[in-house]
């Protein structure tokens, strides 16, 4: 069974308090994508920061439908009045952000509806250890979690120090992609490169390495063309 999997659906929503009928209803809407039950819910007075009381990871209806990755539901919520910074309780703490670090186009969205970049939680409810959304991305550094700890650093999230042993590799590997892009903005703004600047730039920048090469090479190469075509 799924963690936060009710016990009995129909049960829960015969629940005797009405309005924990209805919050129930909400959450598993959601969980559901089905728009036209989310917003009956609501419209019968569903709390939308409300968290299930059934379930063990504490997800109000944005935490779900941020790691489902669910932009139009996203902005719903939102614009219903969820909380884009309610940390979560239960067995997992998270704000909405650490819920949506494998949906880069949900981290955006939640960043420009105001979302706390920095704000921390515990790893789980045992641990006293806090991370913000940027460091618990870096625990499983893919790809896709590199773009969302991207648009948490543009937003002003901060590197922290000393960083949990969990997140090391992670942070490494985000800040060689920082580096990398530095450099490769510097190669497309500077034309007048040293001859070695290349190589140097590309010691840096690892798997861009022949691609900066590439490009200081081409201008170079460029640039003597044109002063043989003058002199001729």
């Amino acid at each position: 069974m799924a963690v936060d999997a009710p016990p009995d659906y129909e049960a829960l929503l015969e629940h005797p308090d009405p309005q924990k009928r209805l919050d129930v209803a909400l959450y598993l809407a959601v969980r559901a994508k089905d728009m036209a039950a989310i917003k009956k819910a609501l419209d019968d007075g569903a709390n939308v920061n409300e968290t299930p009381y059934w379930t063990r990871n504490g997800r109000a209806p944005l935490h779900m439908a941020a790691t489902q990755g669910n932009v139009e539901l996203v902005k719903f919520l939102i614009s219903k009045g969820a909380d884009v910074n309610m940390s979560s309780g239960g067995w997992t703490v998270s704000t909405p952000l650490h819920s949506a670090l494998n949906q880069p186009e949900i981290v955006k969205i939640l960043i420009e509806a105001g979302a706390d970049v920095n704000k921390a939680t515990q790893v789980d409810n045992n641990s006293a250890t806090l991370v913000a959304p940027l460091t618990r991305a870096a625990f499983d550094p893919t790809d896709v979690r590199l773009k969302s700890m991207s648009l948490l650093y543009k937003a002003g999230a901060t590197i922290p120090d000393p960083i949990p042993p969990r997140a090391k590799a992670g942070i490494e590997k985000f800040k060689e992609r920082i580096q990398g892009r530095k450099m490769a903005a510097f190669v497309e703004k500077n034309t007048d490169l040293p001859p070695d600047m290349g190589r140097y730039i590309g010691s840096f920048l690892g798997a861009r390495r022949r691609k900066v090469k590439k490009t200081v090479a081409g201008r170079r190469k460029s640039k003597k063309a044109g002063r043989r075509t003058r002199k001729h």
